[in-house]
């Protein structure tokens, strides 16, 4: 990718975002299972007869226990529904070449879920308008934001590889033979309460990208302690980015730090200073969204200018003319 300074960017910036809303407040609809499918993911197990419910990781004892499964439903071609345990979530992935709001997009799954029978609008009002804003205002009320992940893909695959090959050493997980490596918020088996996770992973064997992808993941004590959980609140990826940019900055410093070789290599890509690099990569004019953004304002002032002309030269053949016929 080149900006309109020819300076060439090795960096692509993806992100996924999670809402979360509890079941008795989401406003199911009747029979709102059959609309999901089961992944055969055991998340639970419930009693009918006594009404008590276990996670997924506790041995029943006695008869009655029947396995709760989790069930999932597509959106779109990038976000799904999830309904596990007592909870719905909705995961809105692959957001790299959408530059619309998050909570927009949040807003059109939560309205997908309903013309599918998961959700219900109860409301008198039977126009989309009245419908979307009665949804729009149970999203602000019940739904939060429960994982966000930011992405920053490097795109030159030597330099992937040497990243790789540096970061293995300290892999949390003790799965350092893998593609994926685990720097940090992995404790036996990936517990969610850490505030952070970050790991890197080759996207050849998962996505056929030949490139590497290095993830930040807030969790829901990270969002919780920032006050970041109102989906209203999040906007379009370059604005949560420049929100978040300090823990980013800290993380991919902390990251390269243990990778010296394949940091100096993406700072020569970049054609700037070591020091200088996660500035570089954290300034959001260097974003694809902001990239587009700037040259739709380039193809933007050029149309114009090309309409303002020929609407001078229209005006300017027609005096021709006019003085013509005086003659």
């Amino acid at each position: 990718m080149v900006d309109d300074f020819g300076k060439v960017v090795v960096f692509t910036h993806d992100d996924r975002l999670t809402l979360r809303a509890q079941k008795h407040e989401a406003g199911l609809a009747a029979g709102w299972w059959r609309a999901l499918v089961q992944t055969g993911e055991i998340t639970g197990w419930w009693n009918p007869t006594t009404k008590e419910h276990l996670s997924a990781s506790s041995v029943p004892e006695g008869a009655g226990w029947l396995p709760c499964q989790s069930r999932q439903a597509r959106l779109s071609d990038d976000t799904t529904l999830h309904a596990e345990s007592a909870f719905l979530e909705v995961r809105l992935g692959n957001l790299w070449t959408d530059f619309r709001s998050r909570y927009r997009l949040g807003l059109e799954a939560v309205l997908e879920a309903e013309a599918k029978g998961v959700l219900r609008y109860t409301g008198k009002a039977r126009t989309p308008k009245h419908r979307q804003e009665a949804l729009r205002n149970r999203l602000k009320r019940h739904w939060r934001v429960a994982c966000y992940e930011h992405d920053l893909l490097v795109l030159d695959e030597a330099i992937g590889r040497t990243l790789l090959e540096e970061l293995k050493p300290h892999d949390t997980s003790g799965r350092s033979g893998w593609d994926t490596v685990y720097l940090k918020g992995f404790h036996g088996t990936q517990r969610k309460d850490k505030p952070l996770l970050v790991k890197a992973y080759d996207m050849r064997q998962k996505h056929g990208v030949p490139a590497v992808k290095l993830e930040v993941s807030l969790r829901s004590e990270y969002i919780k302690r920032h006050d970041m959980r109102e989906p209203q609140n999040w906007l379009t990826q370059p604005e949560i980015q420049s929100q978040i940019r300090d823990t980013l900055v800290r993380e991919w410093e902390g990251v390269f730090t243990m990778a010296p070789k394949a940091s100096a290599m993406l700072a020569q890509a970049v054609q700037v200073q070591q020091g200088e690099l996660f500035d570089f990569v954290a300034d959001t004019r260097n974003t694809l969204t902001d990239l587009v953004r700037r040259m739709e304002t380039v193809e933007e002032r050029q149309a114009n200018i090309e309409a303002s002309r020929a609407e001078f030269d229209a005006r300017l053949r027609k005096l021709e003319e006019h003085r013509e016929r005086e003659w």
